[in-house]
């Protein structure tokens, strides 16, 4: 039987710090080393797919801290990630970390050759070694801009669906305004 772990806001604060640390450094990493020249390779000293898929994973962990933080802030002192992950919060971080991805991946893309360049001239001629291509760049952007729309559709459904029951006369004046 699995114990429960009990974290105060400090330990995931300290947690959510340290992702944000990690996953930008990737970034940094991938967007300076990505196009090289070929005899520029050996500065390569990253695998940079790998850094990728440590991005997306750090990022998954990034969006149950915050809803980790969201609960404590909100007075909810247990947390499941099964639960989490089919409430509206989830949604609006996910959208929050596409967008960021998608942010980052134009960043690396305007550092990419031009596709045109490279049928103009040929790879092999311009001499230069891209891990993540425009093309390649431009697939994974439009992976994640699916996923954005699908989490704006959730928060969209939810913010129609959801009411909220006022007990007391305190906001007469702001909601006639």
């Amino acid at each position: 039987m699995k114990k429960n772990k009990k974290l105060n806001a400090n330990d995931i604060i300290s947690t959510r710090k340290r992702l944000d640390s990690e996953i930008a450094t990737y970034w940094s990493f991938i967007k300076a080393e990505n196009t090289l020249r070929n005899n520029a390779l050996k500065f390569r000293t990253h695998n940079l797919l790998e850094l990728y898929n440590q991005i997306t994973q750090k990022i998954e962990h990034r969006i149950l801290i915050k809803g980790l933080l969201n609960n404590l802030n909100n007075d909810k002192l247990s947390f499941s990630s099964s639960e989490f992950m089919k409430t509206h919060y989830y949604n609006i971080f996910r959208l929050q970390e596409c967008q960021e991805q998608i942010t980052k991946l134009n960043e690396i893309r305007k550092r990419c050759l031009a596709p045109q360049l490279k049928a103009q001239k040929g790879k092999k001629a311009l001499g230069y070694n891209e891990v993540f291509t425009h093309e390649k760049i431009s697939s994974i952007i439009n992976k994640l801009e699916l996923m954005v729309a699908s989490c704006k559709s959730a928060i969209a459904k939810y913010n129609d669906e959801t009411q909220i029951e006022i007990i007391d006369n305190s906001l007469d004046a702001v909601l006639a305004a």
